[in-house]
């Protein structure tokens, strides 16, 4: 986790760039040679979607269906990493706290869960491996943080205390990835990596992402 809350002014810069830029890369690549290319999962036997699984973060399952030859819409759900830095999890319980007094103790991070969901882009990779495309996209994300706060109260006889915080975090998700199409096979693996901003509440950050994974396809 990356916090950018002294240069929230160049991220939000950056990501108006990068909705702008998108796009006419996409109209480009549309406007080329290869403007009538199809994904490499639709090449051979016109699948249209997929259902599978994948390590990274998150951990869970990913559904994928193709439309317009090389377009596709992902929806992917499953557990967070929930190791964001300490710094994080003590600023977010201090704010909490508002103005009782406290010393903090510690956390433990209970449950974390991550939903997205993704339009991407196919494109050829130039004298590339047969079966193997690329493919980049914007989408949004949600991720939903559930965690144990220990502290000791200001008093003349300190008292160890637990407080429980839940954390919803909103934000837009850019996506750079590689597919590859087993041949005679209804399998597809892929591998991506991806950068998540938090945009919601008062703290925002910038989180980089990645993960492998394979589907079967229909």
């Amino acid at each position: 986790m990356i916090s950018y809350r002294p240069i929230f002014k160049y991220i939000l810069f950056g990501l108006l760039l990068a909705l702008l830029i998108g796009p006419a890369v996409a109209q480009r690549s549309m406007n080329s040679k290869n403007q009538d290319y199809t994904c490499v999962v639709m090449q051979k036997k016109k699948f249209i979607g997929g259902i599978g699984v994948r390590a990274g973060d998150p951990m869970g399952g990913t559904v994928k269906l193709y439309f317009l030859k090389r377009f596709a819409i992902e929806a992917v759900g499953g557990r967070a990493m929930g190791g964001i830095n300490g710094e994080f999890h003590e600023e977010l319980f201090t704010a909490s706290m508002g103005t009782t007094p406290f010393k903090y103790a510690g956390h433990e991070v209970t449950s974390a869960l991550a939903f997205q969901g993704r339009l991407v882009m196919h494109s050829l990779i130039p004298r590339g491996i047969s079966g193997l495309d690329w493919y980049f996209g914007f989408g949004a994300q949600m991720r939903i943080l559930e965690g144990t706060y220990d502290y000791f109260t200001r008093e003349e006889e300190p008292k160890l205390e637990r407080k429980k915080i839940t954390t919803t975090d909103l934000g837009p998700e850019a996506i750079l990835g590689v597919e590859f199409a087993f041949p005679k096979s209804p399998f597809s693996s892929f591998g991506e990596v991806s950068l998540f901003a938090k945009v919601n509440e008062s703290r925002k950050f910038l989180m980089p992402q990645g993960g492998v994974g394979i589907r079967y396809n229909f």
